[in-house]
């Protein structure tokens, strides 16, 4: 009885495992490219941080405290980099900009920038509709949804 049953699966497995073999070829062979899936502008990762330095300066805004640097690459949009020098006990900061000045609500022209946290550079392309046009940063946290702070942003002809 035993030996009838090894046969057995000897047999068995003499057709299963090139099956096996094949179907994965099969398999690898026909599969398809995976999707390019693009990403929001929100989530991309940050933007190099070479360029010319446009504006430099210390805020102590709403509890943080940070450095701004206003960026002017060679080519491409201008920047904002935002380095926070003390730890922000925020939570869910979001940096957004905004041509209008409002009160404790996020304008209903509000560019979402990205989010803020940690004691790393956070980078952030500015719209290009801000170019040379009076602005502010607005940090902004979902959790108490108010807005923080607010950074004035001076056109490009009144910077240094």
């Amino acid at each position: 009885m035993n030996r009838d049953l090894r046969r057995w699966h000897f047999r068995l497995l003499s057709v299963v495992a090139p099956a096996a073999v094949v179907t994965l070829a099969a398999a690898i062979a026909v599969r398809r490219a995976p999707p390019v899936n693009r990403v929001p502008a929100a989530l991309a990762p940050y933007p190099p941080a070479s360029g010319r330095i446009v504006d430099r300066r210390q805020i102590g805004e709403a509890g943080l405290s940070l450095e701004l640097r206003l960026l002017k690459p060679p080519a491409g949009p201008m920047l904002v980099e935002l380095t926070p020098l003390v730890e922000p006990h925020t939570a869910d900061l979001l940096v957004y900009w905004s041509a209008r000045a409002g009160g404790a609500a996020l304008p209903a022209d509000a560019v979402l920038l990205g989010p803020l946290s940690g004691l790393e550079p956070a980078r952030y392309a500015l719209p290009r509709d801000s170019y040379g046009a009076p602005g502010q940063l607005l940090l902004y946290t979902t959790a108490g949804s108010q807005v923080l702070g607010r950074i004035d942003l001076a056109p490009s002809e009144s910077r240094p």
